[in-house]
């Protein structure tokens, strides 16, 4: 199967696979990924991650996890113009940084692999995640929690005052 079609074979899961799609998009970029392969580099993580986890309950998971992210050097790509280093799976599974879709879909995976409720949030000129029923939602880019007036700076940050 090609890279695309394996993509979008994994759109087509219930629920959806995104970190195995986002790795086939990576391997139709660069014939060299192999998404299997990566997929055992997040296995490794996913159990660092869990060891590091404090125990409370599933609902109060979601930012410890993503702390955890942050801890092991995930952080968002700061640098402008963008670069497709930011975007594609592979490159921000070893070089730890990413947009915030990119460290989205992993927390996702992470979060679902380990029963947190999670669920992503489209944000204009970011991504946002929220756990079901929180009156917050969290910045995948460190865990940050996000309540109204954070959400207004966020978007001035990203289009100016005025918006």
């Amino acid at each position: 199967m090609k890279p695309r079609q394996a993509c979008l074979a994994c759109l087509e899961n219930k629920p959806a696979a995104l970190l195995q799609a986002a790795l086939w998009i990576a391997a139709e970029h660069d014939p060299s990924v192999d998404p299997d392969a990566c997929q055992a580099v997040c296995q490794n993580m996913q159990h660092t991650i869990s060891i590091h986890l404090p125990m409370v309950a599933a609902t109060e998971l979601a930012q410890p996890l993503l702390r955890q992210l942050n801890a092991l050097g995930f952080q968002q790509d700061e640098y402008l113009p963008l670069r497709p280093h930011a975007a594609l799976m592979n490159h921000v599974l070893t070089r730890r940084r990413g947009q915030p879709l990119a460290l989205a879909i992993l927390a996702l995976e992470f979060a679902q692999r380990l029963s947190i409720p999670l669920e992503g949030v489209s944000f204009p000129g970011h991504f946002l995640l929220r756990v079901p029923g929180a009156d917050h939602l969290l910045d995948p880019c460190g865990g940050r929690r996000l309540y109204p007036n954070d959400c207004r700076e966020l978007l001035i940050r990203q289009y100016g005052p005025g918006t």
